[in-house]
């Protein structure tokens, strides 16, 4: 049986009344009673510095080198990139011991003019692994996984097709993850046979270094929407993805589950990571290396990427971690009772410890209340005054009890109209998309995955100066940005048609607009017909 690991974010408030972000462990295995001995406590969530980070790009898909000084991550709508803005480029930075991040630079041996993207580091360093965008014309609809090899301290231009049994992505959207080991590849694609929008399946490389063909990971892990972004632990046992699937908080939430047996069907209930981790936005790409997370997330306008700092509190194997005073506050009520406030009580505690006189205590008389607090009685007040933690034995509650972090039931709204229209604004001369703009978008794409037919259009406009030609292109990159996004978010391109009209079609048909009425001419809107 596999050492298991289970992880979930919460955020309450300490007794200061500040939001406190940690992570509790616990699983239970019926035919192993095995818990990992990793607990993951979160501290404060932070966005990489502009070194990694553009205000106009994303930023997606980090991977780092075995002992973590190294990242690799893809940058997307650069003007730098190879292809151009519309293509996305391989990118790296280094950080030095006190965390200084040297400015990105393109890993121009790995790129070309298509989508190109890394997945996997080699332990040794000495192997990247790729999206396979090097094929020749005749084949480059085949895409799939590639490998390529350092030559000194730079990337073999030559790349190596990966040999994948009975393995051909069908679908438009797709993504793969190898594991620490290199012998798990999970690939989420979007092709026939899934589930939903997009299923996570795995493939395994066997003794001979053949990779077998592609399992799909079953209906627990996948949904009726979309599931990308795969991570696997160190043991292969935890799978962490970013998924739209119904009860999250936003348009793409981070999940983990625990592999429950040999099989890669067989799995937990997937468990959210939290509003810690989680916005209503798009989050996704979540990876760990070292004592240290980092995942993408458009909580400030762009795709960038964040980091946070794990800790590990070593437990024993058969014992479940609460908490610890820094987290929870004592009183003495003054009847003869101590009063441990804020457990949660969603669960059931085996025992609290204190420490008494430098040795930790063991006390098991005591209740809880409907409020999560734990009453100790029977005991002189003032005897135990340093609490240490709660801890129990794999009181893990099943699936019909309530789920911690569950998020609250979405509200009912009334019917939707037959059409929807949003619109878009732009800054003079450009085709980037702001962060108001950025959240319309989100909130039109939440909306429609509730919708199982529409239709969209986009037409954009500029203001009416500059000439006609140069209004014409502008609102054309105008149209596409709007499109792309949408796309980046999960909608089909094939239900997406537009029109750029350049000065024409004006909100302001005005010789000498003033700049607020110059403002709402440079638009695009956004029709979804159902």
């Amino acid at each position: 049986m596999v050492d298991t690991s289970w992880y979930w974010v919460s955020q309450l408030e300490d007794k200061k009344g500040n939001m406190r972000a940690f992570v509790v462990l616990g699983l239970m295995l019926c035919a192993s009673n095995i818990l990992s001995q990793d607990l993951l406590r979160f501290n404060e969530v932070k966005k990489l510095p502009p070194e990694i980070n553009t205000d106009y790009a994303d930023e997606i898909q980090p991977v780092f080198s075995t002992d973590s000084s190294d990242m690799y991550f893809v940058r997307y709508m650069e003007p730098e990139n190879i292809g151009g803005e519309w293509d996305q480029d391989i990118w790296e930075s280094s950080h030095d011991e006190n965390w200084v991040w040297e400015k990105a630079h393109n890993v121009e041996t790995l790129n070309n003019k298509e989508n190109n993207g890394v997945f996997g580091l080699s332990k040794d360093g000495q192997t990247i692994y790729l999206l396979d965008a090097y094929l020749k014309k005749k084949k480059a609809t085949e895409k799939g996984v590639a490998i390529a090899n350092k030559k000194g301290d730079h990337w073999e231009h030559r790349t190596q097709t990966v040999e994948i049994e009975n393995f051909h992505l069908s679908g438009s959207h797709y993504g793969f993850h190898i594991n620490e080991a290199e012998d798990h590849i999970v690939i989420s694609d979007s092709g026939k046979g899934t589930y939903g929008a997009e299923d996570l399946y795995v493939t395994v490389k066997d003794e001979n270094g053949n990779w077998h063909e592609p399992i799909n990971m079953g209906p627990t892990i996948n949904s009726s929407g979309y599931e990308i972004s795969p991570f696997l632990s160190i043991n292969a046992d935890t799978l962490y993805f970013s998924s739209d699937r119904d009860g999250g908080y936003g348009m793409a939430d981070i999940y983990f589950s625990v592999r429950l047996d040999d099989s890669w069907t067989n799995w937990s209930q997937p468990i959210n990571l939290g509003s810690g981790i989680n916005t209503d936005g798009f989050d996704a790409y979540f990876i760990k290396s070292d004592n240290d997370v980092y995942w993408s997330s458009d909580r400030d306008s762009t795709l960038d990427l964040y980091h946070a700092k794990v800790t590990y509190p070593l437990m024993q194997p058969d014992e479940f971690y609460v908490t610890n005073a820094d987290d929870w506050s004592t009183h003495e009520s003054g009847d003869g009772k101590i009063y441990i406030e804020g457990l949660r009580k969603e669960y059931e505690y085996d025992y609290l410890e204190f420490k008494l006189n430098g040795e930790t205590q063991k006390i098991d008389n005591f209740t809880t209340d409907a409020e999560g607090n734990a009453i100790l009685e029977n005991m002189e007040v003032g005897e135990y005054t340093d609490f240490v933690a709660v801890v129990g034995k794999q009181n893990i509650p099943s699936a019909d009890k309530a789920e911690v972090n569950k998020p609250e039931p979405p509200v009912v709204e009334p019917p939707k109209p037959d059409m929807l229209e949003e619109i878009v604004y732009f800054d003079l001369n450009s085709s980037y998309l702001q962060r108001d703009g950025k959240k319309t978008l989100n909130k039109l794409v939440k909306e429609l995955k509730s919708k199982e037919k529409y239709e969209i259009v986009i037409v954009a406009h500029t203001d009416k100066r500059a000439t006609d030609d140069y209004n014409k292109w502008l609102s054309e990159r105008r149209m596409n940005r709007v499109k792309d996004y949408l796309v980046s978010k999960g909608i089909s391109s094939n239900i997406i048609s537009g029109d750029y009209k350049g000065e024409n079609d004006p909100i302001h048909d005005c010789e000498d607009c003033d700049e607020e009425k110059h403002q709402e001419n440079r638009r695009a809107t956004i029709q979804v017909k159902f």
